[in-house]
């Protein structure tokens, strides 16, 4: 099973990007023009990221009660 996350991007992750970019959308950015966004105060970059579910993260439930409100953490399973 696969889970999917959104993560902020970083500088680690534009030379995947611009080459995602090159493949989907024939290169409207290049990798300048992503390290200048990642470095803008007015810009937020977000990426998918996929991932196998090993076996401790599927019994991984955390809960924390504060106040009457509940909050929970879990990977959102993605069938393959």
């Amino acid at each position: 099973m696969a889970i999917i996350t959104i993560q902020p991007m970083s500088p680690k992750h534009i030379s995947s990007v611009v080459e995602l970019d090159r493949l989907c959308f024939g290169g409207l950015w290049n990798f300048q023009g992503y390290q200048q966004e990642l470095e803008s105060p007015n810009s937020d970059l977000l990426i998918l990221v996929i991932s196998q579910m090993n076996e401790e993260m599927k019994r991984e439930v955390t809960f924390k009660s504060s106040n009457s409100k509940i909050a929970h953490k879990q990977p959102m399973p993605i069938m393959d």
